[in-house]
C-alpha cells in the first residue's frame, strides 16, 4: 500500500474546517508519556513503546550524522519525536487539532518543528518515514537559518514537489521500487508531467515520486549536493524557475527534457514493450481515489475509497460510486493527503 505523509500546515484549517465540524478525537486511554533522549533528539513514548523508542533513536541518529554531513549544516535545538506504537492510536493524537487523514504515514509540524509518527509493524517503512520527516525537519531549520543570515523577515519556500521530492530522495538514497515504478507508468500511460508542469500534480503520489526522480537526476548530472545547493538560493528570487536556472546553470525547462531522456536511457527498452492501461483495460471508477476492489458480479465491485470528502467503503457499478459506509476519523478530502 503506498504510504503517505502530512505537513501540518495551520492554513488548512480554513480550507476544510467545515469538513472537521462536529467531529472529536477519543483518546482510548490516558498516555503516561515519557522522553528517551538521545544527543539531539526528544523522544517521547509511553512505557510500552520502549523498544519502539530506541530504534527510532538509533535511526533518528544515524539521519541527524547523514543530513548534518549533506546540508553542511545542523540544527541548534533538540528535535522532538512524538512515538505511536500503532495507526489507531496515532489517529487519536492532539498534537494537532485536526482529523489525521487514514493512510498517512507520519507527519511534520512546521510551527513546532517536531515530527509525529506512528509505528505500524514494518521496520523497513518505519526506516523510511521516520527518515523522511527529518528531512522537513532540516528545511525548517536550514530554511529560517539562510533568511537570518540575509536579515529577512519574509521566508520563501521551495515548491512543494522540491519540498516533498527532496524528503523521499533523501529518506531513499538507492532508488526503490516504487519510485522506478511510477516514474514507468506515467510514461508508458502517457500522464508522465515535466518539472514546468508539476502543479497540474500537486500534491499526489505521483508528484512525490517524480519530483523524487527528477532530484535523482539531478544528483547524478550535476553533482550529489545540487537539491541543497538549489535550497540556499530559495532567499534569492521570487520565482523557483529564476533560482534554477542561475545555480544548476539551465532552465527547469531544459533539466526537464534531459531528464526524460535520462530516464528512456534506463527504461526505455521496458516502457515500449508495456501496454497502455487504457488499451489493455478499461476504467471502470468515476473521479477519487479507490483501492483494494473486490469484484461482486460482472458490473459491481465493492472497495474503499475517497470520493468528495470522505473515506469510506463504496460500491462502484456502471462507472458511479455510491457510499455503503462513512468510515470514521479519517480524511475530509483527499487534497489533504501528502
Amino acid at each position: 500500500m503506498k504510504k503517505i505523509y502530512l505537513i501540518i500546515l495551520f492554513a488548512i484549517g480554513n480550507i476544510f474546517g467545515q469538513y472537521y465540524f462536529g467531529q472529536n478525537k477519543i483518546q482510548a486511554f490516558d498516555y503516561d508519556w515519557q522522553v528517551f533522549q538521545t544527543p539531539h533528539f526528544d523522544i517521547y513514548y509511553y512505557p510500552a513503546e520502549l523498544k519502539i523508542a530506541q530504534m527510532a533513536g538509533k535511526i533518528a541518529e544515524n539521519t541527524w550524522s547523514r543530513y548534518t554531513a549533506h546540508f553542511n549544516y545542523a540544527p541548534d535545538e533538540r528535535i522532538p519525536i512524538v512515538i505511536y506504537s500503532s495507526p489507531t492510536l496515532f489517529s487519536e493524537t492532539h498534537t494537532t487539532p485536526f482529523i489525521i487523514p487514514e493512510g498517512v504515514g507520519g507527519f511534520t509540524e512546521f510551527i513546532k518543528g517536531r515530527v509525529i509518527i506512528p509505528y505500524d509493524g514494518s521496520v523497513s517503512r518505519f526506516e523510511h518515514i521516520l527518515p523522511h520527516e527529518l528531512v522537513h525537519i532540516w528545511q525548517i531549520h536550514y530554511n529560517e537559518y539562510l533568511h537570518d543570515a540575509h536579515e529577512l523577515f519574509f521566508m520563501d519556500y521551495p515548491p512543494l514537489w522540491f519540498v516533498e521530492g527532496q524528503a523521499e530522495f533523501l529518506s531513499q538514497p538507492v532508488e526503490p521500487v516504487d519510485e522506478r515504478t511510477e516514474i514507468i507508468a506515467a510514461i508508458a500511460n502517457d500522464r508522465f508531467v515535466l518539472p514546468k508542469n508539476f502543479g497540474y500534480i500537486n500534491g499526489t503520489f505521483q508528484m512525490y515520486k517524480e519530483g523524487e526522480d527528477f532530484l535523482r537526476f539531478l544528483s547524478e548530472r550535476f553533482g550529489r549536493d545540487t537539491d541543497v545547493r538549489l535550497f540556499e538560493h530559495i532567499w534569492e528570487h521570487g520565482w523557483f524557475d529564476d533560482v534554477f536556472k542561475r545555480t544548476i546553470g539551465i532552465s527547469l525547462d531544459d533539466a526537464g527534457i534531459l531528464w526524460r531522456q535520462w530516464i528512456m536511457q534506463k527504461y526505455g527498452d521496458y516502457i515500449y514493450r508495456r501496454t497502455p492501461a487504457d488499451a489493455s483495460g478499461e476504467k471502470i471508477s468515476p473521479d477519487g481515489f479507490f483501492f483494494c476492489p473486490i469484484r461482486i458480479d460482472s458490473n459491481t465491485i465493492i472497495c474503499k475509497g475517497n470520493r468528495m470528502g470522505y473515506t469510506g467503503i463504496y460500491r462502484i457499478r456502471e462507472h458511479k460510486a455510491s457510499l455503503i459506509k462513512k468510515i470514521e476519523l479519517t480524511e475530509s478530502a483527499e487534497a489533504t493527503r501528502l
